[in-house]
């Protein structure tokens, strides 16, 4: 106990009792209570002290009525006075007697009193019970009405004051006004040392949070275990050795991030990019510090416009495969999407090539490898398409059915690879003979389908024309030298006023070219 004492000295005793929670949070409203009930005891003392001498007085003025009323009646004012002047009324400080008429009659002290009239005359009311006549500063006067035997003979009024009472009141109130004092510097000495423990606090705990910032976690302090400033020190080196883990798993998960041949964009609620990995330079040309913590929307109008359309709100996963057009590159991409907590992960592959790829394929099936044209399977797939265009806009169009009158004979008198190149020579007039727009197809062997966008009978008649017009003029020889007239039949068929089926179309087209080819018509105006 004796070692335990000498380490600790008197003063630090005194600081740890300031830091103490006791200290902070019941001493100071302890003292407030008890200088509180120290004022309401003054002011309680100093009510009781009058209440009691007033009521002293009340009944002594009686008492001084009822002693010498006798001797007032038969006007012994020398007994009177003796009375006034007896030990028993030693302690006041006057007594005065009235006759109705307002005069003094008889005085405890005369100092010329005797024979005048009393100056509060006027406020004294003729009455049988105790009278409080008035009160000027600290002088009190109570009255009471001399009877006897019947007879109004005066008053006898008691003067005192209660200096006694005021000196009691300022004593309290000079007591209250030092225990205020005291107070005021105890929470002055207080407030300065606890201003100045929290200042030092608060100036250590932004050091260490500027320090965590700068990316520094080490948090060493020295205060003891237990005291409230060690906890808070405590919860903030717990706090920084969590973000020390939370950094290094965000710089190795960076790191994983950027070895991924994808590019990764973390995008949230609100659409603003989160987190994106190196690999999205290759396709916006921004690093990701560019991009982060701004809004998808000013980084690439598309992926927003996807983001927006396709992917917010959806909670489970989803591949979407779309043309991007950003600023510094136009893509085909492949985007996975997953949820997680209020995010959305985007692992975006630029998949332009197998795209291309893809329509080349498509285009090449949808093609006759011959002439380039469109084949017969591609034929009725835009045909179908055609009729359900024109039927949502109610628009007009029509189908031309060509078939080559003599180019069986150029094939049997000059062979299929001369024939070959004969079908060439038409598809080529074919093109220059239609628009751009129109649908230009090879049924099979010589036999051709043109569909005619947003064009009448009568126009279509004309175009048709134009072709048989250009393909009699079209010069070719052949391996013997003699020049070829190729000659051809059509059947045209309008959309909707023939019909409205694409199958039917097509039949009053060919049974048209057929007519034609049976009556040898050049130029069939059916």
């Amino acid at each position: 106990m004796t070692s335990l004492k000498s380490k600790i000295s008197p003063v630090e005793i005194f600081c740890r009792g300031i830091r103490c929670k006791f200290f902070l949070m019941y001493s100071i409203p302890i003292l407030i209570f008890v200088i509180l009930v120290s004022t309401f005891e003054s002011y309680y003392h100093y009510k009781l002290g009058e209440v009691i001498t007033k009521n002293y007085l009340k009944a002594l003025t009686l008492v001084i009525s009822d002693v010498i009323g006798d001797h007032l009646y038969t006007k012994d004012y020398p007994e009177i006075k003796a009375h006034l002047q007896s030990v028993y009324f030693k302690g006041l400080r006057n007594i005065l007697v009235i006759n109705p008429k307002g005069k003094i009659i008889a005085a405890k002290y005369d100092k010329g009193l005797i024979g005048k009239k009393y100056p509060q005359f006027c406020q004294i009311k003729r009455t049988e019970t105790f009278l409080k006549v008035f009160s000027k500063g600290n002088l009190l006067c109570f009255a009471s009405p001399i009877i006897e035997k019947g007879k109004f003979l005066g008053y006898v009024l008691l003067l005192e004051d209660l200096s006694c009472i005021e000196e009691i009141f300022s004593y309290h109130l000079h007591l209250f006004i030092i225990h205020i004092l005291i107070l005021f510097i105890i929470i002055l000495v207080v407030s300065y040392i606890v201003s100045k423990r929290i200042q030092k606090v608060i100036a250590q705990a932004t050091k260490y949070l500027r320090q965590i910032g700068e990316g520094n976690f080490e948090i060493k302090y020295s205060y003891e275990s237990g005291d409230d400033v060690a906890q808070l020190f405590e919860e903030i080196k717990k706090t920084a050795e969590h973000l020390k883990t939370t950094v290094v798993l965000k710089d190795y998960y960076r790191g994983l991030l950027n070895a991924l041949p994808q590019a990764i964009i973390v995008i949230d609620e609100k659409g603003f990019v989160r987190e994106a990995n190196n690999y999205v330079k290759k396709f916006l040309n921004l690093d990701p510090d560019q991009i982060v913590g701004k809004p998808l929307e000013e980084v690439c109008k598309t992926l927003s416009e996807i983001f927006k359309t396709k992917i917010k709100g959806r909670k489970t996963p989803v591949e979407i495969r779309a043309e991007v057009k950003c600023v510094c590159k136009n893509f085909w991409a492949n985007i996975v999407v997953n949820k997680v907590k209020d995010t959305y992960i985007l692992l975006i592959d630029d998949v332009t090539e197998e795209v291309l790829r893809e329509q080349k394929l498509r285009e090449l099936a949808a093609r006759d490898p011959l002439t380039d044209l469109f084949n017969k399977n591609s034929f009725w797939a835009h045909l179908e398409e055609q009729v359900k265009e024109a039927e949502k806009s109610h628009t007009s169009f029509s189908v031309l059915v060509i078939d080559m009158d003599n180019f069986k004979e150029v094939n049997d008198n000059y062979g299929h690879d001369f024939g070959d190149k004969v079908l060439k020579k038409i598809a080529e007039v074919l093109k220059k003979s239609f628009r751009s727009k129109d649908i230009i197809a090879r049924y099979g062997g010589d036999e051709f389908c043109v569909i005619l966008t947003d064009v009448d009978k009568e126009l279509a008649q004309i175009l048709a024309n134009r072709f048989i017009n250009n393909l009699e003029n079209m010069k070719i020889k052949a391996p013997d030298g003699k020049e070829i007239k190729l000659k051809a039949s059509f059947g045209i068929a309008s959309y909707p006023i023939e019909a409205t089926d694409p199958r039917e179309l097509f039949r009053i087209a060919d049974r048209k070219m057929y007519k034609c080819k049976n009556n040898k018509c050049k130029i069939n105006k059916n």
